[in-house]
């Protein structure tokens, strides 16, 4: 029996929409177009920075050290920062095993074989170091001969019930933007932790780059009306 297209609805004849932008268009990849990269390390290390200002409200508070480490009484099981380190642990894992591969074909990776650094997560001078020597190795990846569109290969744990990883194909460009994606996300779940305890933290947050192209969209819209 033949499989039924994804845009084939559950009743005969129904055609799901399309719901997202490109679902209906294959663009050609432009990873070789160099505004492209720097658009994208841009991003990088713009969100890495703003990692890295929430750290200096933590380091200049007297009582920074326990707000970073107190557990949310609405995040479970969530501290500042314990998101901090994970985001950290994933970008230190691709950029260390990106130099490792600089004169190899293909990179090889894998995020669930991390080794959590306990003081990155109890200690914001220490996730702030740490995040400053992430800021300067993307802008050497920046400035070096690796291209966006370099195979990885991604190994995964799909199930804790099963002992080989599953093992897909990715690119160097595009795992650089799911990091940043994953940080926005532990971002936004840091924000509410810093809500719950009174801790400034900037609008833009935790808040991917389409939700502010989206606003902006709306708002210049709303002013033509």
């Amino acid at each position: 029996m033949a499989k039924p297209s994804l845009a084939q609805g559950p009743n005969p004849g129904q055609r799901i929409q399309p719901h997202f932008r490109f679902v209906q268009q294959t663009p050609e990849t432009n990873t070789n177009d160099p505004s492209v990269a720097s658009n994208l390390f841009h991003a990088t290390l713009g969100i890495l920075r703003q990692y890295s200002d929430l750290l200096e409200v933590f380091e200049k508070d007297p009582d920074g050290t326990r707000k970073y480490t107190q557990p949310s009484n609405y995040v479970l099981r969530s501290t500042v920062g314990k998101h901090v380190r994970h985001v950290v642990d994933h970008f230190r894992i691709l950029l260390t095993e990106t130099i490792a591969a600089a004169h190899e074909p293909n990179i090889s990776l894998n995020y669930d074989e991390r080794n959590p650094s306990q003081d990155i997560s109890a200690s914001p001078q220490i996730a702030a170091t740490q995040l400053r020597q992430l800021r300067k190795q993307i802008r050497r990846l920046e400035g070096s001969a690796v291209q966006l569109d370099t195979p990885v290969s991604i190994g995964v744990t799909v199930s804790p019930e099963v002992d080989r990883d599953a093992v897909f194909a990715s690119s160097l460009g595009r795992e650089i933007w799911v990091l940043c994606h994953h940080a926005i996300h532990h971002a936004a779940l840091i924000r509410a932790i810093c809500v719950e305890y009174h801790i400034p933290v900037e609008d833009s947050f935790g808040v991917a780059p389409s939700t502010q192209k989206h606003k902006e969209e709306k708002k210049a819209e709303k002013s033509r009306l």
